[in-house]
């Protein structure tokens, strides 16, 4: 399909190279909530695909992928993309270290009277990290996925952390296209 694309492209055939964007955009959805487990296959060639036109919307998915460890020829990219793939990995293992503050809630806001708990609530998040080492965006689902009142989380603590995790996932997601470049 990729050559179909091109080809459309090239020779502006405006039909065959909607089709090619339609299903690319269906393979490379757009959300951060359709990430799976595994990095999709060919993200290096979407990467290539996404800079045509119709095609733009795909860079975000496809960056993140080959981010979070698609490693799909890595040898064989424009240098640029892999300056552009550098910098994302770099920017969302900072996005990690900040994670790590947010999965915490200090019990001295006053908040959380009843827990009965001193201190801090704290997640161990430390095999979560191992897991993700590039892909906060599945590390916040895992830590949202966590059984908070094992944990030792209130209601009130847990309620406030999972919206400030949620709120960092979306940030995140969105700050990606500052960080390629759209």
């Amino acid at each position: 399909m990729a050559l179909i694309y091109k080809a459309a492209n090239f020779w502006r055939m405006d039909r065959y190279e909607t089709f090619c964007a339609s299903i690319l955009s269906r393979l490379y959805v757009d959300d951060y909530t359709q990430i799976t487990e595994q990095p999709l296959d060919h993200a290096r060639i979407a990467v290539e695909l996404g800079k045509l036109p119709k095609s733009t919307p795909i860079l975000r998915r496809a960056f993140y992928d080959l981010a979070r460890g698609a490693g799909d020829l890595l040898g064989t990219m424009a240098s640029g993309d892999l300056i552009i793939l550098l910098k994302l990995q770099k920017k969302l293992i900072y996005a990690w270290n900040n994670l790590s503050t947010s999965s915490s809630y200090p019990r001295s806001s006053g908040k959380c009277n009843d827990c009965g708990h001193g201190g801090r609530h704290r997640l161990n998040i430390t095999n979560i990290r191992k897991k993700y080492p590039f892909d906060p965006l599945l590390a916040i689902q895992a830590i949202l996925n966590k059984d908070w009142p094992e944990a030792g989380f209130c209601q009130t603590a847990e309620t406030e952390v999972k919206e400030k995790l949620n709120s960092q996932r979306s940030e995140i997601w969105n700050s990606i296209n500052v960080w390629i470049g759209l």
